[in-house]
Order: C-alpha cells, then structure tokens, then sequence
C-alpha cells in the first residue's frame, strides 16, 4: 500500500500537536535602562505540557555586548489578568519589578541576586477583593 505525500505530512502535522513542549508567549515587555545600556526583557510563556504550566520571566539584556539576555527572576504560575506587572528603572543599575493584583502572590522559583552591576528588587501590592455587582 502506497501512501501519498499529502497524507503523510496531513497526519504527521497533525500528530506533532498532540506531543507536549510547546511555548506559548502571552505577553511581553521591554524596558530600557535610563543610559541605554541595558534592557530588562519581561514576558510570560504557556508551556503546552501536562496541566499547562504559565511562567513569568524577566531577562537583563546588554545592548553592546550580550547575545543572550542573563535570566534575573522567575515566577511560577505566571502573571495572569488578575495582576499586573509594572518594571521600571530607579537608577541605570537598578531595577523595581512591582507585581499588583488581586489573586494570589506569585512565587519566584529562580532568582540571582544581581547581574553585575544590575541590581532588582521586587515589590507586591495586594489590592483589596471587590466583588462584582
């Protein structure tokens, strides 16, 4: 029995979606540094695995120099509508991540304590529950 060509790439495009691995971005940022140096890259992924795992990450990028921006910080569970993610620069060596919302607090499983010579801090505001009416 003979396949055709077109059958053959029909039913393993639609295999290959059904195998976890797969990254999804929901939303990303950047953020330059007040001298330009550096970029602070933030963006949450959806990874297609089993029970669809959401992250946040926040990547420091040196313009002149690094091909690949250095991980700073990640947050398990990502950072969905129910908050929002505020990055700013205080200093060109300093940056605020700021995480605001109503749902729970994101929990960072993977944080450096700075990238020479860019330090972070990182701030959570609980805003008060209000039901809708």
């Amino acid at each position: 029995m003979k396949f055709k060509p077109a059958i053959v790439s029909f039913v393993a495009l639609t295999l290959s979606g059904c195998f976890p691995g797969a990254t999804m971005t929901l939303w990303k940022s950047a953020v330059q540094s007040p001298t330009g140096k550096y970029t602070a890259l933030v963006q949450t992924d959806n990874t297609d695995t089993i029970g669809n795992v959401e992250y946040t990450i926040v990547r420091i990028k040196k313009n002149s120099s690094w091909r690949v921006p250095k991980k700073l910080i990640v947050f398990d569970g990502g950072i969905d509508y129910e908050q929002d993610f505020h990055v700013k620069w205080d200093s060109p060596s300093h940056l605020d991540i700021v995480v605001d919302g109503y749902g729970p607090t994101p929990t960072p499983y993977h944080a450096v304590d700075q990238i020479a010579p860019i330090t972070f801090s990182v701030h959570y505001v609980q805003k008060p529950y209000q039901p809708i009416s």
